[in-house]
């Protein structure tokens, strides 16, 4: 009976670092190593911030998209923790809190919530399939989204 219980801690363990590989690949910029945690296609929810209707994507395209305005920013941060996850043979899904704080220029936007990502194991190894985020709230310059997309906007017409 042990081994069931160390399996299920194992298993639970490898979901979070999964989880918390997205959030540091965000934070360094670095879109494969978020890539690499996602399946083929996500069902990517972000309406509770964004409005609009969740949307199937590739990695690929999640990360083009979110680098569209994540490095106008001078530096992200975010913070995931109290997680909650239930396993049911290869599938989980994990509901957390969520922290992103956003810089720039002196000023800060933060958004504050809950996640709620699905994942599945293949090949041994956890790929999320699913992603929502469900806002609680925003503090701080709410203007900041805008004015780093315009910031890489500049710097590409340069």
């Amino acid at each position: 009976m042990d081994y069931l219980i160390k399996d299920q801690k194992k298993m639970e363990a490898e979901i979070i670092q999964a989880i918390h590989t997205i959030f540091e690949g965000v934070d360094e910029r670095n879109r494969p190593k978020v890539q690499v945690i996602m399946a083929e296609q996500v069902m990517l929810d972000y309406t509770s911030l964004n409005g609009g209707e969740p949307n199937q994507q590739t990695p690929q395209e999640i990360t083009a998209i979110w680098a569209t305005f994540l490095p106008g920013f001078d530096k992200t941060h975010h913070q995931i923790s109290d997680f909650r996850v239930t396993i049911t043979g290869n599938q989980a899904v994990a509901h957390y809190q969520g922290k992103g704080n956003h810089f720039l220029n002196n000023e800060v936007w933060t958004a504050e919530g809950t996640f709620n990502t699905a994942l599945e194991q293949q090949d041994h190894k956890w790929l999320v399939t699913q992603h929502k985020f469900n806002l609680i709230k925003q503090s701080g310059n709410q203007e900041l989204p805008a004015q780093a997309k315009a910031v890489l906007e500049k710097k590409a017409a340069l």
